[in-house]
């Protein structure tokens, strides 16, 4: 079911992938050209962490709102069984599709010598991570490496916690870019170490919120067929009296169409109802094949 649920979510998330992918790449060559700003580099910066926040967004919103908008919640509740199951593989899923995006995005703003704000080193405090090498100060280019995969698996934690609140795709993803703006904004306006901190903490508080409202709702969830409504004995009574009301009918109509007494006719009509139909349908027809006949 794993196999499944990886095939499933690649074929409805591919092509965003995709386009967000192109989009971020020729809204950043038209930021960094001068003759669109006067400040190219802090434009380009801005616009292609923007772009990463939302396919952020966006990619978590379609993780639990696609399934309730599509209808397709029910049949993974019922061949996974359970929902932190589901949520597990959902967010390790959206992990795997924000950090390719961001390092794709990452990969080809570098090949085009795109480089970034020196303010962006803000946003991963300065450092980042070397093979073969320790920690030391993020430089150039490689800032795209660093900030972007950083900034898209944030905005995809808001993405699944709009996800988790809502019934809709395009409702999840602007709430989650309402919610996620005004606390990303906050903990960025403090230095490095301490907004690095507090990031971690609301990406993990986030992350909780999301998990604890998405298995609150299993009960909202019918994983077998529900059982009919307990009928009270107003309505059994009224349902009687509509069936003898019905019946009674039905045998006057036939009655008054075989133009005899219904105390004569009613248990020959109610015993055998389309033998007789039939009989008197054979009957009727008869006398006008005679008569032509005869003419």
């Amino acid at each position: 079911m794993t196999i499944t649920l990886l095939w499933k979510e690649y074929r409805e998330h591919r092509s965003v992938w995709v386009s967000m992918v192109i989009m971020t790449v020729l809204f950043a060559l038209g930021a960094g050209q001068p003759i669109f700003s006067q400040h190219p580099a802090a434009t380009l910066g801005i616009t292609v962490l923007a772009m990463a926040a939302v396919y952020g967004v966006v990619c978590g919103a379609m993780m639990f709102a696609g399934e309730k908008e599509g209808g397709t919640l029910v049949f993974l509740d019922v061949f996974l069984g359970r929902r932190g199951v589901l949520w597990s593989g959902k967010f390790l899923i959206g992990v795997a599709l924000a950090i390719t995006q961001a390092l794709a995005v990452a990969g080809a703003l570098n090949f085009l010598k795109l480089v970034p704000p020196d303010w962006m080193g803000t946003i991963v405090g300065r450092w980042s991570w070397h093979v073969g090498m320790p920690l030391q100060a993020a430089a150039g280019a490689e800032l795209w490496f660093a900030a972007l995969p950083m900034v898209t698996v944030e905005a995809l934690a808001w993405g699944l916690l709009g996800s988790a609140l809502t019934q809709r795709v395009l409702a999840g993803a602007g709430l989650g870019i309402l919610m996620g703006f005004f606390a990303w904004m906050l903990t960025i306006a403090f230095p490095p170490p301490a907004s690095i901190v507090m990031r971690v903490l609301v990406f993990g508080f986030v992350l909780l919120g999301s998990y604890t409202i998405f298995l609150n709702q299993a009960r909202d969830t019918f994983l077998a067929i529900p059982l009919p409504p307990l009928e009270s004995p107003k309505m059994a009574v009224m349902r009687e009296l509509e069936r003898e009301r019905h019946l009674d009918y039905r045998t006057a109509v036939l009655a008054r169409e075989a133009a005899v007494e219904p105390a004569v006719v009613v248990p020959a009509i109610l015993a055998e109802p389309k033998a007789r139909t039939h009989a008197g349908a054979r009957r009727r027809r008869y006398p006008e094949a005679e008569s032509a006949q005869e003419v």
